[in-house]
């Protein structure tokens, strides 16, 4: 499973929620306690946050295990926000190791994170979920054996992808 850190108080600089902060999201993701698949969280990451002025989230997404991203620590260093949302990645068996996979999701104002797997997908559920969403949003949804996995919400006339991606 992949683990994730959500911080919303006084801006903090990114560096003291991944690094600092005893047992870390870096920390976590190279070294977790308690997991019960998989040894690490190798399989990339991503980070979101809000900044003053701003109608939307920025991201920072690699497939880059967190412990071994030099761009990860430069950012980290330099940002400062009021609202983080973050999380290292243990790809489900089957899907692609690839950015878009990586969580945080963001679409307009709003970022947001997941943890698991939708059982059933391949027998069935996948086709009426994807049924539900915009045809542009139904493609870029995951389905083992593809290369693209990014869950994205329902659908309505006011949605859309909109986020910048930093």
């Amino acid at each position: 499973m992949c683990r994730h850190l959500a911080y919303v108080g006084s801006p903090v600089a990114l560096a003291e929620l991944l690094y600092d902060a005893p047992h870390g999201l870096v920390d976590q993701a190279a070294r977790p306690r308690c997991q019960t698949s998989g040894t690490a969280n190798p399989d990339g990451y991503g980070i979101a946050w809000y900044e003053a002025g701003q109608p939307g989230p920025r991201r920072h997404r690699s497939t880059t295990p967190m412990w071994a991203d030099d761009e990860l620590g430069r950012l980290a260093r330099e940002i400062r926000s009021p609202a983080v949302l973050g999380a290292a990645r243990l790809a489900t068996p089957g899907l692609p190791v690839e950015v878009s996979g990586n969580a945080p999701f963001v679409a307009d104002r709003f970022a947001f994170s997941l943890n698991g797997a939708v059982d059933g997908w391949s027998d069935g559920i996948g086709p009426e979920l994807r049924g539900r969403v915009s045809p542009g949003r139904a493609s870029a949804i995951a389905t083992p054996g593809r290369r693209r996995s990014t869950p994205w919400p329902r659908s309505s006339p006011r949605s859309r992808p909109g986020a910048r991606d930093g």
